[in-house]
């Protein structure tokens, strides 16, 4: 379409005007023609436009499998009320990998919540033999969630796998973007509480960063090395986060600040917490 290739003669005038190498060009060019083909797959979706009630059952249609899967016992959205759940749904989006490509690096903040809906992706790990394939979660398996990256996401740590689609095919995701998803909780802030409380009952971890004897069990991989350095990251994070509430806390209390004690009350700091003067 003209459309089309406007933006194909858009992105070779910004690659020639910044020298970009030519391997990375012509990765900028598969990546804008796969979108586009994608795109064109599925534009139905796309040029319709729903009254609120009908977008919800139309989204709910096509994709609460997805949320209903995390929606049990042990799950990420365990406990979750309906009302909250299709505010998640009609935020969703879908996006679409090539084979191989990354989605998910290590080390990075973490900027959007992916289900699994079409093929497989693989988190993987570098090695001195080359790169290893850690697990595959694949968005067709009954009763088994396809969600990916939502330690990271939701607890604000940072990603601690990275994850591409397997190198045999592409690959349909639903994502929610971390701004929709803080914007959405301002409404809902009980919600994204449980969330994280389910989260932390995996780990046997306290609000706090502290350890708790509490759990769902059925982790195969407490042992793991993995888990454990995940579980480490979280307790740092919390026990740092647990600190700057507490210390904010005590400048909110002198200033007789009682809306901004409330709010930080609300984001899990323990009343009964001191410091060493008490």
């Amino acid at each position: 379409s003209e459309e089309h290739y406007k933006r194909m003669k858009d992105v070779e005038d910004f690659t020639e005007a910044r020298n970009i190498p030519l391997e990375l060009r012509e990765s900028m060019r598969r990546h804008f023609e796969f979108q586009f083909r994608k795109r064109v797959e599925n534009k139905a979706s796309a040029l319709i436009k729903l009254p609120i009630s009908l977008e919800i059952k139309v989204a709910s249609a096509q994709y609460k499998s997805n949320l209903d899967k995390c929606n049990i016992r042990g799950g990420v959205f365990f406990g979750c009320n309906d009302q909250f759940l299709n505010a998640v749904i009609i935020k969703l989006q879908e996006k679409y990998l090539m084979p191989s490509e990354f989605f998910v690096i290590k080390g990075d903040m973490s900027r959007e919540l992916c289900f699994v809906l079409g093929g497989a992706v693989q988190a993987v790990e570098a090695s001195s033999e080359g790169e290893v394939v850690l697990r595959t979660i694949r968005g067709n398996i009954p009763e088994v969630p396809s969600i990916v990256g939502e330690v990271a996401f939701f607890l604000g740590i940072t990603n601690t796998d990275s994850i591409r689609a397997r190198t045999d095919g592409d690959v349909k995701l639903l994502t929610l973007s971390k701004l929709d998803y803080d914007n959405l909780v301002t409404n809902y802030p009980e919600q994204h509480d449980k969330i994280v409380g389910n989260l932390l009952m995996q780990f046997s971890i306290s609000r706090q960063g502290e350890e708790e004897n509490v759990g769902f069990g059925g982790n195969d991989a407490i042992d793991d090395h993995r888990f454990l350095e995940t579980k480490e990251s979280i307790r740092i994070a919390l026990k740092r986060r647990t600190f700057d509430d507490f210390s904010a806390m005590k400048f909110a209390a002198q200033k007789g600040d009682v809306e901004e004690c409330a709010q930080i009350l609300r984001r899990g700091l323990d009343i009964n917490m001191k410091d060493y003067d008490g």
